[in-house]
């Protein structure tokens, strides 16, 4: 509550009303005391008629010191409190027929009576005027009055600027004492003064309240004599015009109501109280929709948006649910429930209350099957509580709505069959079961072999068929049937059989499967060999006929080791004589291997040895030539490559001599070489590096007694000659010339030998120096 300074109320407008607040023009009587001084708002303009007749009722001076004033006719005393520190111009006007007003200002003091007191007891003004102008000037903290100083107090002056609480105290007096109005307000300046000293009001209420409440404000006056208007504000909006209002639909806050109360004279004051509206908790449900839950065991009504600090409590059916104060609440029983919450501030609110209802649907059914060759039927019973029925039989089909329907299924098989139902309530649920209308009948069977050979073992025929079958039609392909359930039977013909199984139920249904046998043909098997006998190392060829299309591979054992697969004709040399034993073996899948065996006799090649190579010399004794190991042995054949069939021959000649000896179509060639005697040896490198191993070129002589002359020249590559000699018995060329070594490469050597019997042999070659 706050509380304004309470005022004898003059006959003085204070403020013209702007939509209730705006300029209000003051009219003034007397005031002969600064005791009971009027107050004044810096924010209004006074006016008002000015006393006359040449009152003289102010306090006698001295005490009081008037300055420049000096007498006080006609006076009015006003006063006022600083309510913004700063400078303060006022601006005083007179109009009359003979305008003279003059004023005198005292200051700053703590309050009204305090200044009074002083004013009393002699104090000085801080300002005054004794002019004859009909507008004065007031200032504080800016320049006013004229003239002076007069009785001990300045006249013209520039007080101090105001600050914040200072009480003025100024006189007003009609010195030209004619009647007419004066007027005065505040025109320049940065301070202010505090208009809520002008009345004495006061302004309460019934807050603190929750919001939603009655909010009751109340007006208490000290004027209980005077006719007032109230206009109550909230800051921004008039939201009342009575003295004592009740608001309603209030809404939570902190607010500032103010109260202007307007008197039938004009006058005005304000005051204001604080109130705080607090919030009611929050009660607001999730979901606060009334209703009905299907097959749930329970449900939780929550709070949206819990209030924090704020005290919770659910009801069921209008009863206490002990324990239950949280934000939520999870029910399990059909019924009604709300929430209450309190705040710490007394404010309580109260949820919606929700209708729950938890319904249990009860959905079942039974059924049985009818078997068919074709189709198969089931019969349903339907065991639920009453609704409606929607019907799914797993197998594609329409639903059905029927409550107890009966189906005819296509194929066998397992189908899962649900039942919807939707009870007199709304609930809807459901039933899942297994209908099974599987009675297969397969066909099926198996052998023990899957081929056979012709006129071969029985086979057996085994019946893995399933279902319950009662009867059995066998084909075996051959035209040989039978009616048992595990037959054998036997093939005489080839080829490829296809047996046929028809299997009957107790149903009547049939069902049918094949299968083949393959019955192979009798194989053959004949041996040609290209020959019986034959020469160690030479080729032996076999050749077979046998029944290929069935054979799966041809193994050879040639009986010396020596095994590999090969169809068809075979080739084989064999290394040792002797007599060996070979055998074919072919490999039928079904029916079993044949073998054929021949033998071959290999005869040994005859040893032939000419000896060692020979020389002749021209023009020497000819040489006798023999076979060493055969030659005694008349059953041998001879044949030399001159011709002649005897075991020996004499040669004269160099040359190669070969002999072929034969033993039983086997034969063996040697030969032997007869080189010319009598010649020069030349090497083709060497090595001049001192170690005394091949340190010279020179052309040996195998018979040195057989060369009579003897020369030999040796060339670099660029044809440059090196070396020469003549001697026959010298050590040759050492790889050097000029007493330098020569470079490692290829020479070129020019050889004349004149031998014994006067012929001439030349040779020219390259021999390589190498070190």
């Amino acid at each position: 509550m706050n509380k304004f300074y309470h005022f004898r109320f003059l006959p003085v407008v204070l403020v013209l009303l702007c939509f209730f607040f705006g300029r209000i023009d003051a009219v003034a009587q007397t005031v002969v005391s600064p005791c009971d001084a009027n107050p004044f708002c810096s924010d209004s303009s006074y006016t008002f008629p000015n006393t006359s007749g040449n009152v003289f009722t102010s306090p006698a001076s001295p005490p009081v010191n008037y300055a420049c004033v000096s007498t006080q006719p006609n006076p009015i005393w006003y006063w006022m409190q600083i309510g913004t520190a700063g400078t303060i111009q006022l601006t005083v006007t007179q109009t009359s027929t003979s305008p003279d007003i003059d004023f005198a200002l005292y200051g700053p003091f703590t309050d009204l009576p305090a200044g009074c007191a002083a004013i009393l007891a002699g104090a000085l003004p801080i300002q005054s005027s004794y002019s004859s102008a009909a507008t004065e000037t007031i200032g504080i903290g800016l320049p006013g009055g004229t003239a002076g100083p007069c009785n001990g107090a300045p006249g013209l002056s520039t007080p101090p600027a105001a600050q914040v609480g200072e009480v003025y105290i100024v006189l007003l007096t009609n010195f030209g004492n004619q009647p007419g109005t004066i007027s005065f307000s505040q025109t320049a300046g940065t301070g202010s003064a505090d208009c809520g000293i002008i009345c004495g009001l006061f302004a309460n209420s019934n807050g603190p309240i929750c919001a939603g409440e009655p909010l009751h404000l109340t007006t208490q006056n000290e004027d209980t004599v005077t006719l007032f208007n109230y206009i109550w504000t909230d800051g921004t909006n008039v939201v009342a015009t009575t003295k004592n209002p009740t608001l309603t639909n209030t809404v939570a806050g902190n607010y500032t109501y103010t109260v202007l109360a307007i008197s039938d004279e004009g006058d005005t004051c304000t005051a204001s109280v604080d109130v705080t509206i607090n919030p009611r908790p929050s009660v607001t449900l999730v979901d606060s929709t009334n209703k009905v839950l299907c097959n749930v065991s329970s449900y939780t009504l929550q709070v949206a948006q819990p209030t924090p600090g704020a005290a919770y409590q659910w009801y069921f059916n209008n009863d206490t649910i002990p324990g239950a104060n949280g934000f939520s609440y999870t029910m399990d029983t059909t019924g009604l429930y709300r929430v209450e919450s309190v705040t710490p501030e007394g404010c309580r609110s109260v949820s919606k209350t929700v209708s729950v209802v938890i319904n249990h649907t009860d959905v079942d059914f039974e059924f049985s099957t009818h078997f068919a060759c074709d189709q198969d039927t089931a019969r349903f019973v339907n065991l639920s509580e009453p609704g409606n029925y929607w019907w799914d039989f797993g197998d594609g089909s329409p639903e059905d709505t029927t409550k107890n329907p009966v189906h005819v299924y296509q194929d066998q098989g397992q189908y899962v069959v649900r039942l919807k139902m939707q009870d007199l309530d709304g609930c809807v649920d459901s039933i899942l079961k297994i209908v099974d209308v599987r009675h297969p009948l397969v066909a099926e069977f198996t052998t023990n072999v899957d081929s056979v050979c012709q006129n071969g073992e029985p086979v057996q025929f085994t019946d893995v068929s399933t279902g319950n079958r009662v009867s059995w039609n066998w084909d075996f392909g051959d035209g040989d049937t039978s009616n048992l359930q595990h037959p054998t039977h036997a093939y005489s013909l080839a080829g490829s059989k296809t047996i046929r199984l028809i299997i009957t139920d107790s149903l009547g249904c049939r069902d049918t499967t094949f299968r083949n046998v393959y019955v192979d043909s009798l194989p053959f098997l004949f041996l040609t060999p290209d020959r019986y006998e034959l020469c160690e190392g030479d080729k032996l060829e076999l050749s077979i006929d046998y029944l290929s299309q069935t054979a799966v591979g041809v193994t050879w054992d040639f009986g010396d080791g020596v095994v590999w697969k090969q169809n068809d004709v075979a080739v084989h040399h064999y290394l040792k004589p002797g007599v060996y034993w070979y055998t074919v073996t072919v490999d039928y899948s079904v029916c079993a291997d044949l073998t054929a065996t021949d033998s071959i006799v290999v005869k040994a090649y005859p040893k032939v040895d000419l000896g060692p190579d020979s020389v002749i010399c021209l023009d020497g004794p000819s040489i006798l030539l023999r076979e060493r190991f055969n030659a005694e042995n008349p059953a041998m054949k001879f044949r030399w490559n001159t011709g002649e069939t005897t075991p020996e021959i004499s040669v004269a000649h160099p040359g190669v001599y070969a002999i072929t000896v034969t033993d039983q179509d086997c034969s063996t060639t040697d030969e032997v070489v007869v080189d010319k005697d009598c010649y020069t040896d030349i090497p083709n490198a060497f090595t001049p590096n001192g170690d005394g191993e091949n340190d010279y070129f020179y052309p040996r002589q195998l018979l040195s007694k057989g060369v009579a002359a003897f020369q030999m020249t040796v060339y670099n590559r660029w044809g440059q000659k090196i070396f020469e000699t003549n001697s026959t018995n010298g050590r040759g060329w050492d790889g050097k010339f000029n007493g330098k070594d020569q470079a490692t490469g290829v020479y070129i050597y020019q050889i004349k030998a004149v031998l014994n019997n006067g012929k001439i042999e030349e040779y020219t070659g390259n021999v390589t120096l190498m070190r």
